[in-house]
């Protein structure tokens, strides 16, 4: 009992000083007089940027929320929520929402803020401020506040917002401050969420967007054809095939970009072939839908052939800020053929690069799912503690630090966060001592 309760007590105290560190980094950067907020700009150029994302070149269906969303936002102070499952394609939809004509017509000024690193208000504000070009110092919230409200029309949505709103200890925080955004009239609010629940201090526009349900029939069998090129012989498998996808979007993904490369029989048959794969006894829906879709990707001939694929994609399950390329050399991972497997996850759609092309990313279902069917091991999380640690002293022993590491400092701290707690969550016995430490 005794060295439980001293266990709980380090992590407590690890928690506070992580905190602490994280405060201290803001701080540091906004003070670094050497900086200018330009260069500072610059730097952060791979952690966010500026310019939205741009549309999803294939993008079938939707057609209805689509228009609805686009006359909800013709209106003044519009605040609207896409609600519905990982994978269910709310991010796409809310990409092809605001490069539409009207859209961009009516707001010039069009901002897409990811927010699936960061799980407190903190982390919020600073990839607002970060999307905004602001210079990062002093009280931030207010500098976005002053920002938007500067603009005379804008539009700001905030893509995976429940990972800062989930958790109940800093919720009220977070809706605080996304309250102050949706009290300013001369901006739009466009917010995704996994789940089926809205933040209730918002007046939402009405009537409400159901929350997404899977593709039709048509949409899925067009998304289908657009990834996989498949041909007139293979028209009797597709069917099957999308019913392994369940119509979710990105499943339906996942199963054409295996079918492109193996051919929609080889892949069929392997499924029907592997017992492991097929649906759970509980019932085909969204959730095992993906994951039967992630398990046809992952038994691939291109994934089983190259280890080291599968080695990466379990690491970046546990990093929501992704891997830059620069960070894939220095982190000296004992993972084989390093930039070969790279290609075989952006081969495969299991993994992406994000707007700026610069960093290795994982979308949040599919990171959930891996972290469950293949937890990263020990062996990948030493090297990234141990380069985050000489990041961390050249920080501390150099208190004006130049060149790139505060740009790499601020682009990994949701990847600090997650893999600390991933470690002390599956850290047992006396190696917890060491991880918390």
């Amino acid at each position: 009992m005794h060295t439980d309760l001293a266990a709980i007590q380090n992590i407590t105290q690890m928690h506070e000083d992580s905190e602490q560190r994280q405060s201290e980094l803001l701080k540091l950067i906004s003070d670094n007089a050497s900086t200018s907020a330009s260069s500072l700009t610059d730097r952060l150029t791979a952690f966010s940027s500026i310019m939205p994302p741009g549309p999803p070149q294939i993008f079938y269906g939707r057609q209805s929320e689509l228009e609805t969303i686009v006359g909800m936002l013709q209106h003044d102070s519009p605040r609207i929520a896409l609600l519905g499952p990982g994978g269910i394609g709310k991010t796409s939809l809310a990409k092809t929402a605001i490069h539409n004509a009207n859209v961009v017509a009516k707001y010039p000024d069009r901002y897409f803020v990811s927010c699936d690193s960061g799980e407190t208000v903190d982390d919020l504000v600073l990839a607002v401020a970060a999307v905004l070009g602001l210079e990062l110092k002093g009280k931030l919230s207010r500098a976005v506040l002053k920002s938007l409200g500067s603009k005379p029309n804008c539009l700001l949505v905030l893509d995976n917002f429940e990972t800062p709103w989930e958790p109940i200890a800093t919720r009220p925080t977070v809706e605080e401050f996304i309250s102050l955004l949706a009290g300013m009239p001369n901006v739009a609010l466009l917010v995704t969420m996994r789940g089926q629940e809205r933040p209730s201090s918002i007046r939402w526009t009405r009537p409400f967007i159901p929350p997404l349900q899977p593709l039709t029939s048509d949409a899925a069998h067009s998304t289908f054809m657009d990834i996989s090129d498949a041909t007139d012989e293979d028209a009797a498998c597709i069917p099957e095939l999308l019913s392994l996808s369940g119509n979710l979007p990105l499943a339906v993904t996942l199963v054409a970009s295996v079918a492109l490369y193996e051919g929609c029989r080889t892949v069929l048959s392997r499924w029907k072939a592997n017992s492991s794969m097929s649906p759970l006894s509980d019932g085909f829906d969204k959730h095992t839908s993906l994951e039967t879709s992630l398990r046809i990707s992952l038994s691939s001939p291109r994934m089983t052939s190259r280890p080291g694929a599968l080695q990466l994609l379990s690491l970046l399950s546990i990093l929501p800020d992704g891997i830059s390329d620069v960070d894939l050399t220095r982190y000296s991972l004992p993972i084989p053929e390093l930039f070969q497997s790279k290609s075989t996850l952006l081969g495969t759609s299991l993994a992406y690069m994000d707007g700026n092309a610069t960093r290795l990313k994982v979308l949040p279902p599919v990171r959930e799912i891996i972290r469950k069917l293949d937890p990263p091991a020990h062996t990948l999380l030493s090297p990234l503690r141990t380069h985050w640690d000489g990041l961390l002293k050249l920080w501390q022993t150099y208190k004006m630090p130049s060149g790139d590491l505060v740009s790499r400092l601020v682009e990994n701290l949701g990847n600090f966060s997650a893999a600390l707690k991933y470690e002390v969550e599956i850290t047992q016995g006396g190696e917890l001592r060491d991880a918390v430490y």
